[in-house]
């Protein structure tokens, strides 16, 4: 078996934010985040670390995230992951809903392992 490319390992990183996401799971989403990250909604709002995971699963409960035709590119220690993405989710007080999402997610590696410094998402054209 052939060891994973970096490319693979960013790929891997993105999948885990979108599962603790759906998981709920605050902490591994926070270990993935670096100190300056920030979160540009497809509302336009933008969060920092902070205020991301200080409102982290009270605005929604993801019932699932569905990625598709990543992409990745890298430049030293920066590593861009984008695609599409699907999410089903639970706004507080609503109804479950369908996301359809395009993203784009900057990764840095720090001391030998990927950290997410910037995450953002839009519609998708095809929805808008």
């Amino acid at each position: 078996m052939a060891a994973a490319t970096e490319d693979d390992i960013l790929i891997e990183c993105e999948r885990a934010r979108a599962n603790a996401l759906v998981r709920g799971d605050k902490a591994a989403t926070a270990a993935l985040l670096a100190p300056d990250f920030t979160y540009t909604h497809s509302t336009g709002k933008v969060d920092d670390r902070d205020s991301y995971l200080a409102a982290f699963g009270s605005n929604y409960r993801f019932v699932s995230a569905q990625q598709s035709n990543l992409s990745v590119r890298r430049r030293g220690e920066v590593g861009i992951v984008a695609g599409d993405l699907d999410v089903v989710l639970v706004p507080k007080g609503g109804d479950q809903r369908l996301s359809r999402l395009r993203f784009i997610s900057v990764w840095t590696r720090h001391r030998g392992n990927w950290t997410l410094i910037a995450f953002q998402n839009t519609k998708r054209a095809s929805d808008v």
